[in-house]
């Protein structure tokens, strides 16, 4: 394997881990992590074929892990009734009951990660400009530059 596919893999797998991560363990809300069942989090994958790098989600939705979600549609019911019974303590309420109050909040004011503006930095910790510098641009140009160096003073 070239030194370039090795630093690129190294970096692909940073962001997933990273994000994966963030799921299991950072709080956004004041309820907690975003994790609920590990099906987010398993979603997560990253491809490179020695040319084109790729990372993503099967699930369609994981910026709402970010951004929130907002109002509008309610959210399914399934995925509320699971957050219910992971999360909350439903003391003299039906999980049901509950799971169905909190969805139809959701629809009218959006999620708790969207009320407080977004950006919770689920993703955005591994996205962005300064995170890919120091871990994919930089080292590719010091490795670079060491090979050279290698290659040009033997």
């Amino acid at each position: 394997m070239l030194w370039t596919e090795i630093i690129v893999r190294e970096f692909l797998e940073g962001i997933v881990g990273g994000i994966r991560n963030n799921i299991r363990t950072k709080s956004v809300t004041k309820y907690g992590p975003v994790r609920n069942s590990g099906q987010t989090e398993n979603s997560l994958f990253w491809r490179y074929d020695g040319k084109t790098a790729e990372v993503g989600s099967t699930k369609g939705w994981i910026t709402v892990l970010e951004d929130g979600r907002p109002p509008g549609k309610f959210p399914p019911p399934d995925a509320m009734k699971q957050y219910v019974d992971d999360k909350l303590s439903h003391q003299g309420i039906s999980p049901d009951s509950l799971a169905y109050l909190i969805g139809k909040s959701i629809s009218e004011k959006g999620s708790l990660i969207y009320q407080q503006g977004g950006n919770s930095g689920i993703l955005s910790e591994y996205i962005n400009e300064e995170y890919i510098k120091e871990n994919l641009t930089d080292k590719l140009k010091e490795r670079f530059v060491e090979v050279a160096i290698e290659t040009l003073f033997k």
